[in-house]
């Protein structure tokens, strides 16, 4: 089925995710190729707008939510947590100054000194304060306690 540019331009300004990986699939774009996903979405724009969300439409569709994006590729917040757990283990700072552990906070959870856990002014985001982000934080902050 062949899709005219004024669809697939309402799809597209519409944002509605699934509504896009369907109009894209039936363009003959291989969904689950984000990047591919991404380009058609740039491509067929109807702004610029538009076209600068087309990383959010295309990698923001799932569980991408607890992703970003460094120098090195896509990252993931959990697994970045749970590495810096084991390097501070590893190197020994639990016995230090330098130590942090995971505080809860109202929206999200921090890397923070036990001591001051809130009112440490070295605090710095891990992740969104969600259900399983609190499982995973009693989990990390017992291996790094222990």
């Amino acid at each position: 089925m062949k899709t005219s540019k004024k669809q697939i331009a309402s799809v597209l300004r519409s944002g509605n995710t699934t509504e896009i990986f369907k109009i894209a699939k039936t363009s003959g774009i291989d969904v689950s190729n984000r990047g591919s996903l991404m380009r058609w979405i740039e491509a067929n724009s109807p702004s610029q707008k538009i076209a600068r969300k087309a990383y959010n439409l295309s990698y923001g569709a799932g569980e991408f939510k607890n992703f970003r994006i460094s120098n090195t590729g896509i990252n993931n917040r959990v697994i970045d947590a749970i590495n810096y757990a084991k390097f501070q283990k590893a190197k020994g700072y639990m016995e230090t100054n330098y130590g942090k552990i995971l505080v809860v906070g109202n929206e999200n959870i921090y890397w923070a000194h036990p001591a001051y856990q809130h009112r440490d002014y070295n605090k710095s985001i891990a992740f969104p304060n969600t259900e399983k982000n609190q499982i995973l934080t009693a989990t990390i902050n017992a291996f790094l306690t222990k």
